[in-house]
């Protein structure tokens, strides 16, 4: 899975945790509650022993693939800021081990279509222009409303950062 999430469902009612499931599957991912003894088995041996200590409690596991990564994480964020009794308590996107705040910067500050884009600019020959009209504005090259959005992004993160 591209993303993993560990969770602390606490005393959230079943019927909730149905309607969290629902909502991630239709997001493209998948919500399972684990044993934590044998979550932290799994993880070790899928080379994740960093999520390991996280498994304590009623805990659940929500994953995705490529595709429903960012949709899956948005779903879990929103579900956990209405229900106080559930927790993010970290995760891997990739192999990049996350925190929970990490969690939330993630949903909040990388919008679906420059997600893509982030990825691509980072190609040299085929993105070139790209980055240096965002180095550079006063260049001739016409950076796409993608780009834009990126460098919007990245510049509220810093402002954001200033502040906190």
């Amino acid at each position: 899975a591209k993303l993993v999430l560990v969770t602390h469902v606490g005393h959230v009612p079943e019927e909730q945790l149905g309607a969290l499931r629902t909502s991630v599957q239709r997001a493209g991912g998948a919500m399972t509650v684990v044993k934590n003894s044998l979550a932290r088995h799994a993880v070790r041996s899928v080379d994740m022993p960093d999520l390991a200590n996280l498994f304590r409690g009623p805990t659940a596991l929500i994953s995705a693939g490529e595709d429903g990564a960012l949709d899956t994480a948005k779903h879990a964020v929103k579900f956990a800021k209405d229900n106080p009794e559930f927790l993010i308590l970290g995760g891997k996107l990739q192999h990049q081990l996350l925190t929970h705040s990490h969690v939330n910067t993630f949903v909040t500050l990388v919008p679906e279509q420059v997600y893509g884009e982030m990825l691509g600019a980072m190609h040299p020959a085929t993105y070139a222009g790209r980055l240096v009209s965002m180095i550079d504005p006063s260049s001739h090259y016409r950076s796409p409303p993608v780009a834009s959005q990126l460098v919007a992004t990245i510049q509220a993160w810093i402002r954001q950062q200033g502040q906190g």
